[in-house]
């Protein structure tokens, strides 16, 4: 009597037939991991898409950010181009590179005595003469990939006047 060589050996070490039983067993694990699969798979893809959103929104509060600061950066080289409120508007807009939406509002003053209208980024330590600051406010408002919600993303950089 020959016995057919499936490539499974007993405890023995002999080599026998894999059984029916066998058999059945792996046709029901592989049915599990399908059904593992149908239930897990849209759970993995929305956390897959919150992350992207997540990632969305960290790039574009760094974008509106430093858009702010390139305005900035430009409008501080002298007095002449801290006047120029449509050439930091163009610096902070070709930076940030995110079209029209992306809203621009710069200004031009004497710190520490700032206008109450257009309140400085942040607290200036000098307190003797005023010295000629250019502060610039960027603002960008984002739709949800996902939603109908938005989200605003603002930025804000002062800097001193290069004499």
């Amino acid at each position: 009597m020959s016995m057919k060589w499936d490539g499974v050996a007993d405890m023995n070490g002999e080599v026998g037939v894999v059984g029916s039983k066998s058999r059945n067993l792996q046709k029901a694990e592989r049915g599990q991991a399908l059904i593992e699969m149908a239930l897990f798979a849209p759970l993995l893809i929305v956390l897959l898409l919150g992350i992207i959103e997540i990632g969305r929104y960290a790039e574009l509060a760094i974008v509106v950010s430093d858009s702010a600061r390139t305005g900035a950066v430009y409008g501080a080289q002298n007095l002449a181009t801290a006047a120029n409120g449509a050439g930091i508007q163009n610096a902070a807009q070709n930076d940030a590179n995110l079209g029209t939406n992306l809203v621009v509002t710069s200004f031009s003053e004497l710190l520490p005595a700032a206008s109450p209208a257009f309140p400085p980024c942040t607290a200036t330590s000098d307190t003797g003469n005023p010295v000629p600051y250019v502060i610039v406010r960027t603002s960008y408002t984002a739709t949800s990939l996902f939603s109908s919600k938005q989200y605003t993303f603002q930025g804000c950089a002062q800097m001193q006047v290069a004499q």
